[in-house]
């Protein structure tokens, strides 16, 4: 609902709002949302098929007041904010393309100057439409919150592999590392990208999860904790985390997560971020105190050549008497 309201606000003039108004302002971007999600599922983006086929409401199996909490909807809430995203974002990128194409052919400028020039001009307002944008990159993070995978994974021996996703994971074997406060076991994973015919492609990076037992004589609470390690990737990022590990057999249980779109939250926050920095941003004039005092001493300035003129002609024959 939120993403729908954000992106009804810029393509509706609010004080005179008509039904053909409505529709033309309307249909290309429900078309766009239409078009877009269902590209999405099409592409199988995320096996979005597959979490949609999972959807499962146990209507009389639990309380009715009980039905949202263990209701599988999943894949029909990230349908729903892919529609709102794209809803949201094409009318958005409208107003800057139009807005700059116009300033472009006005002005004989560039399209790029064009548009630097424009939200120069228009802090507030496109400043507020950059934080719209900020809005829908979080909320395909949030998307991508609701897609994610989760498994207990075992490796017994080096090199044994498992799959999450279309990523595989390689066990590499241990690595320790010891201080004065705590040793320190970390368990070597290399992550590769599988290509379409299911075998392992590029190399992704190494992944060092491990587990700390401190030993310092300043430890007070747990002395055993599990460090987690992860890599971020633009479609997702693949998260360990060390569970548990028999060294002597060179055995490990690891928690797997792979959880995608999660750089479109930081791609949110930081448009959000620049929109409302934007936005505030203050007007190069002079604050209104110092503005005051200016117009003061214009219109002084102003009086006192005013009185110069009228006097300059008494002057002038008071001169010529003498």
């Amino acid at each position: 609902a939120l993403l729908l309201l954000m992106g009804i606000g810029p393509i509706i003039p609010w004080r005179r709002v008509t039904w053909a108004g409505f529709k033309k302002n309307f249909l290309v971007p429900l078309g766009v949302g239409a078009a877009g999600t269902a590209a999405i599922y099409a592409a199988d983006v995320y096996h979005i098929q597959d979490w949609v086929a999972r959807t499962h409401i146990p209507w009389g199996e639990v309380p009715l007041g009980r039905l949202p909490l263990v209701a599988e909807l999943s894949g029909i809430y990230a349908l729903v904010g892919f529609f709102g995203v794209f809803f949201l974002t094409w009318p958005l990128l409208v107003e800057y393309i139009q807005g700059a194409r116009i300033r472009a052919k006005n002005a004989n400028e560039g399209l790029p100057v064009a548009l630097v020039r424009l939200v120069s001009k228009n802090k507030r307002r496109y400043g507020g439409y950059l934080t719209h944008l900020g809005f829908a990159g979080l909320f395909l993070g949030f998307i991508g919150t609701g897609l994610k995978t989760e498994k207990d994974l075992s490796f017994s021996g080096q090199g044994s592999t498992h799959v999450i996703e279309d990523k595989q994971l390689t066990f590499l074997g241990f690595e320790t590392e010891e201080n004065r406060e705590y040793n320190e076991w970390f368990a070597k994973f290399e992550v590769h990208q599988l290509d379409a015919d299911g075998k392992p492609g590029k190399s992704l990076g190494i992944l060092r999860p491990s587990r700390r037992n401190y030993t310092g004589a300043n430890v007070r609470m747990s002395r055993v904790t599990t460090e987690k390690d992860e890599i971020f990737l633009f479609k997702g990022n693949v998260y360990l985390a060390l569970v548990s590990l028999r060294p002597q057999f060179q055995n490990a249980e690891v928690m797997a997560h792979y959880n995608p779109m999660i750089i479109w939250m930081f791609i949110g926050g930081a448009l959000l971020l620049m929109g409302v920095v934007l936005a505030v941003w203050p007007e190069p004039t002079k604050y209104p105190v110092f503005a005051a005092a200016m117009r003061q001493k214009a219109k002084g300035q102003a009086k006192g050549a005013r009185v110069a003129e009228a006097e300059a002609p008494g002057m002038a024959r008071r001169g010529v008497d003498s």
